[in-house]
């Protein structure tokens, strides 16, 4: 089974290079591997240390791009075409013996699921996408956002499919320290884009689910989502804080970003 482990990094090359060496000496030898970091152009030192562990005889897929982070990893994954894709960092390290293993048996069962953050270890930090999932949905992660968002997208759209929350695998520990997050700007603007895109979702897991979903299924899901669109709101002070928000001039990619939202709320008439 071919594995595709999406790295975005960023100005950590030798945190990068043992992160990587963590999974692949981690790894059953069972499956292949493919190790896919995307990076900027300005960022040699990266690239740079992809090449070394290339040296070392790993597989690599170096997707720089110009498109916000999202639209990377989506061009790396199709770029791969796995059966499996799983999503890393270069600040979280995998804490499981053979868990390609533990993936591959796991997608016989789910659709998608997630490994265990131990610092937050009921959210869906770094979900774990099939074949399946990905040809259902279009893409690995939605485009929209600058920062954040994607896997709670995933979280909202397997909750709708299928009426559960998605599995977080004990048996997949993941724990590092976590840095600021980049782009985090007018968080409750984009809590708020969050929030109106949900019918986008709703489409997408009836793809994933394979049927219509009827109105007595969506709506305790839909009422529970609701709430908490209300709860985040009222954190976003708190979380602007803990995640460094940044206040100074936004990056193009950012400014591209916001215009694709506002665009949105227009041809949806919002």
């Amino acid at each position: 089974m071919k594995i595709a482990v999406l790295i975005p990094s960023r100005g950590a090359p030798r945190r990068l290079q043992a992160v990587v060496q963590a999974y692949h000496e981690l790894r059953s030898g069972e499956n292949d591997i493919v190790y896919c970091v995307v990076c900027d152009k300005d960022d040699p030192d990266t690239a740079r240390a992809c090449n070394e562990l290339a040296d070392a005889g790993m597989s690599w897929f170096i997707c720089e791009g110009v498109g916000n982070l999202n639209s990377r990893l989506n061009a790396a994954a199709r770029s791969i075409n796995a059966d499996i894709v799983t999503i890393a960092s270069d600040d979280n390290f995998p804490l499981a013996w053979h868990w390609d293993r533990i993936i591959q048996q796991c997608a016989e069962e789910f659709d998608a699921f997630s490994w265990e953050e131990k610092i937050e270890p009921t959210n869906c930090t770094y979900p774990v996408l099939t074949r399946k999932w990905i040809q259902a949905v279009g893409r690995v992660f939605p485009e929209y956002f600058p920062f954040w968002f994607a896997d709670t997208w995933i979280r909202e759209v397997y909750h709708l499919a299928h009426g559960q929350p998605i599995n977080i695998v004990i048996g997949l520990p993941m724990a590092g320290w976590r840095g600021a997050t980049r782009g985090m700007r007018e968080l409750g603007f984009w809590f708020q884009f969050f929030a109106s895109t949900r019918i986008e979702r709703v489409a997408e897991a009836q793809r994933v689910a394979g049927r219509e979903l009827t109105k007595e299924h969506l709506a305790p899901i839909l009422d529970n989502m609701a709430e908490w669109d209300r709860l985040q709101h009222a954190r976003v002070p708190q979380f602007e804080r803990a995640f460094k928000a940044e206040t100074g001039v936004p990056s193009a990619r950012y400014v591209a970003a916001k215009e694709v939202a506002l665009q949105w709320y227009k041809d949806n008439g919002r």
